[in-house]
């Protein structure tokens, strides 16, 4: 599940995110059963599956859909599942999905998280979550729902990013004013909160994100600390909704 800022932005190889002592097939399964209910059917074991996390991975049916799930071996949280069918009816707002994906990530843990971008294609609403301290956006720990508009089915998720950054943080205060970041983008410019990026291979910054509309959109990041331009995002729309560069 790839749009929106920083939805490639896992930091390094350490899953900083997942606590708790492995977890066994058995248990696997029950949090198959107390996320997904009675909609989950027909359950395969595939084994542990190796790579930057171990995972218990299962095949299952969802709601007689085909679906893949994996589950991280250590802690045990729901890494990654997916899902597909044809979706053609827009039945449901983006903010009616936004609940019902509140709703499904509390069923597998994940609280404290709020929507920052949402794209439609075409009846499939894609999701990122992020959690919010102290009103700053924590760009690493991006979570990502797909959800059918249909009847809010969910078709996938991918918490990859926050199994490998979520830890609890002590955010400085910014040394640069809005005012004096805004100045350095375009007087036009909107947005302008504060939120937290990841930067180059393994650090984040404490930034200003401001949208300016100059021949197309641009997400623009002005470092909260030093004042410098620390990156810029274009969004690009395309016909699986709008895509970040």
């Amino acid at each position: 599940i790839y749009d929106g800022p920083f939805s490639d932005g896992r930091n390094d190889k350490e899953a900083k995110g997942l606590v708790g002592d492995d977890i066994t097939e058995e248990v696997a399964r029950e949090k198959i059963t107390a996320i997904f209910g009675e909609d989950a059917t027909e359950i395969s074991y595939l084994g542990e599956w190796s790579g930057d996390i171990l995972t218990l991975s299962f095949e299952c049916l969802l709601k007689g859909e085909q679906a893949t799930l994996q589950f991280a071996k250590k802690g045990g949280m729901l890494i990654s599942a997916n899902c597909y069918r044809e979706v053609n009816d827009s039945a449901l707002t983006v903010d009616e999905c936004t609940v019902k994906a509140t709703a499904f990530l509390e069923k597998c843990g994940l609280t404290g998280l709020d929507v920052v971008w949402s794209a439609n294609d075409d009846s499939t609403v894609y999701l990122n979550f992020a959690p919010i301290d102290d009103d700053v956006i924590i760009y690493p720990d991006l979570v990502k729902v797909k959800i059918a508009a249909d009847n809010g089915d969910i078709l996938g998720i991918d918490a990859i990013n926050y199994a490998f950054n979520h830890i609890n943080r002590t955010i400085s205060e910014p040394t640069v004013s809005l005012t004096d970041a805004k100045a350095k983008v375009d007087e036009n410019a909107r947005g302008g909160r504060l939120c937290l990026i990841p930067y180059k291979t393994n650090a984040e910054k404490l930034a200003y994100e401001f949208i300016v509309e100059k021949s197309g959109t641009y997400y623009i990041y002005i470092d909260a600390v030093t004042g410098e331009e620390i990156n810029i995002l274009y969004v690009v729309s395309t016909t699986g909704g709008d895509k970040l560069l």
